[in-house]
C-alpha cells in the first residue's frame, strides 16, 4: 500500500516527532495511568497521519473510530447482537452510521481538494488500480476503520507494555539511556540518528515478542481437505493462530518468559516465529510506520521522564483485538534523574512475565 510505503513512512517522521512532543510536553510529574497516557499520544499521532494534521475534523472522527472500536468488541455487544432500541447492539449500529457519515464527508472534502495532501485518506483516494479504478466509498470507510486501529490501538498497547518491562528491568533501562544520550543528546531523533538506535530496536523487538499487542489471530480455511498436523480441515474450519504461545516456545526463545533485548543478537526467527505484525500475505501493511511511531514515542518520553510502577499495583491483562493491562498502568512520573528501581506488582503479569521482584 503505497502510503506505507518506505519513502512514505520516512516523510512522516518530522510530523510524528511534532505531534509526540506535543503530546508528551503537557504530562505533568505525578502518578499517572500511562496507559491512557499512550492511548493519548498514539491518538493524535494516527487522527494526524490517517486525516490530516490541519484538520479540525480529523481528531474528532479519530475519537469517534475509538468509541466505536471499544464498543464492537464489549461483552454485551457480542453476547446480545439484538438490534432493538435500548439495546448495546443498537447503539453501535447507530454509532457506526455516524462513523461512516463523518468519513464520507472528509473524503468529499479530499476529492474537492486540489492541493497535493500527503495524509493517508488523501493518498487511498488518489490510489488506482491496474484498470485506472480508484476505491469505492465502501472502500475507503473500511480501510480507513481498519488502518485508524492497527496504528492506534497496538502502538498504545506496545508503548504501555515496553514502558512497564523498562520499569522494572532498572539495568537495560540504564543501557537504553546510555545509548539516547551517546545518539540524541537530550533531543529528538533525527531521521538519520533513528537506525542508528540499535538497542531501542532490540528492546522493541523483545517487548513485542513477550508481550505481543495482538495476542491472537484468527484464519479461516479456505479449501475442503486442508492437511494440518493429525486433523483434516474443511471449508471454513476457523484455527486460531496464537501469537503469544508461539512467542514463549523454549526451542526457539531460551528462557521465553525472561526480558532479554539483547536474545536479538544472536537469534533470526523466521516471519512464522516472530508475528507481533502478523505474517504473510496478511501481515500488518503498517509495520515500518508503527515501529517508527514506537522508536520516536519512546526516544522522546524516555529521555523527559523517569517511569516507576507504582508499588503493589495489579497488573491483569485483557484481550480483545489487543492485549492491554485491564486497570491500566499506574506508574510515577518524576523528571528523569537515572534513578530507576523496579517494583514489586501483583497479578496475572506474573503468568507472563518472570519479573526481577514478586
Amino acid at each position: 500500500m503505497p502510503p506505507f510505503h518506505k519513502k512514505a513512512v520516512a516523510g512522516y517522521h518530522d510530523l510524528i516527532v511534532e505531534l509526540a512532543r506535543e503530546v508528551i510536553s503537557q504530562w505533568t510529574v505525578g502518578r499517572r495511568d500511562v496507559y491512557a497516557d499512550m492511548r493519548a499520544v498514539t491518538l493524535r499521532i494516527a487522527s494526524a497521519v490517517l486525516f490530516g494534521h490541519e484538520a479540525s475534523d480529523a481528531y474528532r472522527i479519530a475519537r469517534l473510530l475509538d468509541i466505536w472500536a471499544r464498543r464492537n468488541f464489549s461483552g454485551p455487544v457480542w453476547f446480545f447482537p439484538i438490534n432493538i432500541p435500548g439495546t448495546p447492539y443498537h447503539r453501535l449500529l447507530k454509532h457506526a452510521e455516524r462513523v461512516e457519515r463523518e468519513i464520507l464527508a472528509l473524503v468529499e472534502k479530499r476529492r474537492r481538494d486540489s492541493t497535493n495532501r500527503t495524509d493517508v485518506l488523501s493518498l487511498l483516494i488518489q490510489a488506482r488500480d491496474d484498470e485506472n479504478r480508484g476505491m469505492t466509498d465502501t472502500e475507503l470507510v473500511g480501510q480507513a476503520t481498519i488502518l485508524f486501529g492497527a496504528s492506534f490501538e497496538t502502538t498504545a498497547s506496545t508503548l504501555t507494555w515496553t514502558t512497564f518491562l523498562l520499569a522494572q528491568h532498572p539495568a537495560i533501562m540504564r543501557e537504553l539511556m546510555d545509548e539516547l544520550d551517546r545518539v540524541l543528546g537530550g533531543n529528538a531523533p533525527t531521521r538519520d540518528q533513528v537506525p542508528q538506535l540499535s538497542f531501542l530496536d532490540r528492546v522493541i523487538k523483545e517487548s513485542m515478542r513477550i508481550l505481543p499487542p495482538v495476542p491472537f489471530t484468527i484464519r479461516a480455511a479456505e479449501d475442503d481437505a486442508i492437511p494440518m498436523g493429525s486433523l483434516t480441515l474443511s471449508h471454513g474450519t476457523r484455527v486460531i493462530c496464537s501469537h503469544f504461545l508461539t512467542h514463549h516456545l523454549p526451542e526457539t526463545y531460551p528462557e521465553p518468559e525472561m526480558f532479554r533485548p539483547d536474545r536479538w543478537r544472536e537469534i533470526d526467527p523466521t516471519q512464522y516465529e516472530y508475528m507481533p505484525f502478523s505474517a504473510g500475505p496478511r501481515a500488518c501493511v503498517g509495520a515500518m510506520f508503527a515501529i517508527q511511531v514506537l522508536k520516536i514515542s519512546l526516544a522522546t518520553m524516555l529521555q523527559k521522564f523517569r517511569f516507576t510502577v507504582v508499588p503493589g499495583a495489579r497488573i491483569d491483562r485483557v484481550v480483545r483485538i489487543t492485549m492491554n493491562p485491564r486497570y491500566g498502568m499506574p506508574m510515577l512520573l518524576t523528571k528523569n534523574d537515572r534513578r530507576y528501581e523496579s517494583s514489586k506488582v501483583r497479578g496475572q503479569i506474573h503468568e507472563m512475565v518472570k519479573l526481577p521482584l514478586k
